[in-house]
């Protein structure tokens, strides 16, 4: 029987051709069961096709899900429309034409084919990797990557089931799937986020667990595992009772049950043991943990170790403690200082004050104890700020203060202040002791200071008259020397002998003076007035060039309408002239030494010490282009009997006597050095409104001369000098050759050398001493005699220009008679055999 062509034919127009099939062949007893058949068939239909319908309707309303049904050899037989959504392809396309192998990777057919041969000890591969367990039982369910037609992947969960006909074989099999992609990302970003809360927790330092409801730990970071000394996989799932000991664990689990009673957080107290046998100290912070409807899901804990902290907080109390007894019962006055408030203070303070309260004190200012002003002049109320702040910025202080007893009478003390720690805020402890007896000693001591002062001083007109002598000196030779030939030529008129006389009579008495300044010094009280220090140093510079080498150049760089101060001026000059002689030591082959003033301002900001009050002053500053000091020096420049000269070449009193000067001034001296880089001493005097009184030359004492006759070979420099003893010379009847620079003795003496019996010649002069200028004429002539003058001390020039006693030496100013009995002595003596002279510096 061939097959209708046309699938909508009319059912009726079969049955026809059955029955009239049947009827023409013999119409047979069974056509009214044959026609029971055929309606039960009709209704089969009706039946088959509207379950067909509902089916249908049931796959494409489950657009969420992809349904697909395969027959037994993986042909695809449904493919619904949440198929079609989720992969992209239409029913059409797949429907009889694929399996699902095309829309699953490779990869994981062949992961899953190789999985499941291990499993079942058989091969699988191709389709049978979807449906092999649910062949064996029925269904499988299993995650897969699905592969869209446009080439993108997401993955789902897939739940295959089999199909079975009538006689209960597999007819095929019906696979659904639901889109997990977002869930797996989800799930992914979970556990991202877990790891991380989790590395963070285990970075913590400080104990973390976590409890369920029943008291069993279901989880805890590193620090944990280390105070318990357990392992992690042995701490979950227990209880506090499988950790700690019993007594502990009761107080801890009952702690559990009072927070989960109570819900939210709890924080207590308490001492445990921890895995290294040690009792610690630690603070545990806990908070319940509710699921979203509220209900208890368990507690977290933290745990703060405070051992270190408590050890700390009894050290603390026992130093402070400590600190109190020793505060008590100090036999040294000790006060706190709360800000400027005095908040306490010990017995030994009261009784040192002659108080008998602490009340008396307490919340005073250390200015309300005190004199209105201290011994510097300087309110004491200011002056105790000042000095407390430095001591909280500094961390300590020391200085000098007066206080005033209960009685009235002043009580000098030696203060220490520092600033300690206490109650989370910052005093100071004040320590002070009584100075009274150490300041009776002081004055002792300063009466031993005014002795060396006064021994200074003598050194210091010696240098003095040193550097006036040399013009002083040559002064009074012709005066001295002129009215002796003068008397010499008047003959018997009385009244001009007696002015002659008076004439030398004078300039004995001033040589005289001269001689006595240079040996001795006079003590003074200080008479302090109103002085300029410009017009002082112009007046002093002339006898400083003197007193100075000629090496040496000397400026003065000194500041328009500069300040007056009050001092006294004879000390003001030893000053000058200390600082100037020290700098000249520190140039042994010569130099620069600039003197400078200025007037300054010292403001709150720019002072360097807080005992230097602010306010005006006049600086004076004595810079020199010297060795310079190093630190170790600077430390000690300003101690009395300090001196790097060698023995017998200083006293070592020149700094210390300027640093006392200027003490007595209320001033202040610096020093800046460095080795190599010269030195710069500064000194502040404090300002003086007022007009400086009229400025006396200073009058300082001088050195002396001396005189006598052949052909002598006359070397000296000064004018007057030279053309007297010329006359004197002549008029004696010696032949005299005179020059006025060394280099042209030894020229006129390489000319004249038979003539020459005798060198007169002045000790310093530009170009060459006097003694060097020997050293050259002896070989040119050989047993050549030699008197030497000069107008600077002997002292003073014998240790830099000659060496030795020299007998042959005459100290201006001279008379013509000590002249003239100098030659005579010198040409007496026997050939000099092997004088000792030398070289100095020009």
């Amino acid at each position: 029987m061939n097959k209708p062509s046309n699938e909508e034919e009319d059912w009726e127009s079969r049955r026809e051709q059955i029955i009239g099939l049947g009827e023409h062949s013999a119409r047979k007893s069974y056509y009214p069961e044959l026609q029971q058949r055929i309606h039960e068939l009709e209704a089969t239909k009706t039946t088959l096709a509207s379950a067909n319908l509902q089916l249908q309707a049931v796959l494409n309303a489950a657009s969420e899900f992809s349904i697909i049904a395969t027959d037994q050899d993986g042909l695809i037989t449904i493919f619904n429309r949440g198929a079609e959504k989720m992969l992209g392809y239409t029913a059409e396309e797949m429907v009889g034409q694929l399996t699902p192998l095309a829309i699953h990777l490779a990869s994981e057919i062949n992961e899953r084919a190789i999985e499941l041969s291990n499993e079942l000890g058989r091969p699988v591969a191709g389709f049978r990797v979807f449906v092999e367990h649910a062949r064996d039982v029925g269904a499988e369910q299993h995650e897969w990557t699905y592969l869209r037609k446009d080439g993108n992947r997401l993955m789902v969960s897939l739940t295959v089931t089999v199909i079975r006909d009538e006689q209960g074989n597999i007819s095929g099999f019906l696979g659904i799937a639901e889109d997990i992609t977002r869930r797996k990302a989800t799930e992914r970003q979970l556990k991202e986020n877990e790891e991380l809360l989790g590395n963070i927790i285990n970075t913590i330092p400080n104990p973390i667990f976590y409890k369920d409801c029943n008291g069993f730990y279901t989880g805890c970071n590193d620090a944990f595992c280390s105070y318990l000394g357990f392992p992690k996989e042995k701490i979950i799932h227990s209880t506090v009772y499988d950790l700690a000991p019993k007594k502990l664990a009761d107080i801890y689990h009952q702690a559990d049950l009072d927070l989960m009673q109570k819900k939210g957080t709890q924080v207590y107290e308490t001492s445990v043991r921890y895995a290294d046998e040690k009792i610690h100290d630690v603070i545990f912070y806990k908070s319940t943990m509710l699921r979203e409807d509220g209900t208890l899901r368990g507690l977290v804990g933290v745990m703060l170790d405070i051992s270190e902290r408590k050890q700390a907080e009894k050290e603390l109390i026992q130093k402070e403690e400590l600190f109190h007894l020793l505060f008590e019962k100090s036999g040294d006055a000790n006060l706190l200082i709360d800000g400027t408030a005095i908040i306490d203070c010990n017995e030994a303070t009261l009784r040192i004050l002659g108080y008998t309260d602490k009340l008396q004190i307490i919340d005073t200012h250390p200015g309300d104890i005190s004199p209105e002003f201290q011994p510097d002049g300087r309110r004491s109320s200011e002056k105790a700020n000042e000095m407390m702040l430095y001591a909280y910025e500094q961390g300590s202080y020391r200085f000098e203060w007066l206080y005033l007893r209960m009685n009235g009478t002043p009580l000098p003390v030696e203060v220490m202040l520092t600033a300690i720690p206490m109650h989370e805020r910052w005093l100071l402890h004040t320590a002070w002791r009584d100075l009274t007896d150490r300041k009776q000693a002081e004055e002792e001591k300063e009466r031993l200071s005014q002795s060396l002062l006064h021994a200074q001083k003598i050194e210091s007109i010696g240098r003095l008259a040193g550097g006036v002598a040399h013009d002083f000196n040559n002064l009074l030779t012709p005066i001295m020397v002129y009215a002796e030939m003068l008397r010499a030529s008047c003959g018997t008129d009385e009244l001009t002998l007696k002015k002659i006389e008076g004439i030398i009579s004078a300039a004995c008495k001033a040589r005289d003076l001269t001689r006595q300044l240079l040996a001795f010094g006079r003590k003074q009280v200080l008479e302090m007035k109103i002085i300029d220090l410009n017009r002082t140093l112009e007046a002093f510079s002339p006898i400083l060039e003197r007193t100075i080498r000629e090496d040496i150049h000397i400026s003065l760089k000194l500041a328009p309408n500069l300040g007056s101060i009050m001092a006294d001026r004879p000390q003001i000059e030893q000053i000058i002239m200390n600082l100037a002689v020290n700098a000249q030591d520190a140039m042994p082959t010569g130099g620069a030494l600039l003197i400078e003033t200025t007037n300054i301002v010292l403001h709150e900001s720019a002072r360097t010490h807080p005992e230097l009050a602010t306010g005006p002053y006049v600086k004076l500053s004595v810079s020199d282009s010297g060795c310079g000091m190093d630190k170790e020096t600077l430390d000690k420049i300003f101690e009395p009997f300090f001196t790097t000269k060698e023995p017998g070449k200083g006293t070592g009193l020149g700094l210390a006597t300027v640093f006392g000067i200027v003490k007595q001034h209320k001033g202040h001296v610096n020093v800046y050095s460095e080795p190599g880089h010269g030195s710069t001493f500064t000194v502040y005097f404090p300002r003086q409104d007022g007009q400086a009184g009229i400025y006396d030359t200073p009058r300082v004492p001088e050195l002396a001369r001396l005189h006598h006759n052949v052909t002598i070979l006359l070397v000296e420099d000064n004018t007057m000098v030279r053309e007297l003893a010329y006359e004197l010379l002549t008029d004696q009847g010696y032949s005299v050759l005179m020059v006025e620079e060394p280099l042209q003795a030894v020229a006129l003496l390489e000319t004249n050398r038979d003539a020459v019996d005798l060198l007169l010649s002045d000790v310093i002069m530009p170009g060459l001493s006097g003694p060097a200028l020997y050293e050259l004429l002896k070989p040119l002539k050989p047993g050549l005699k030699v008197i030497f003058m000069s107008g600077y001390n002997e002292d003073m020039i014998a240790h830099q220009y000659m060496r030795g006693d020299n007998p042959n030496y005459i100290q201006k100013p001279f008379s013509s008679h000590d002249l003239l009995q100098k030659i005579d002595e010198v040409l007496s003596q026997q050939p000099p055999q092997a004088k000792s002279a030398t070289t100095g510096t020009p």
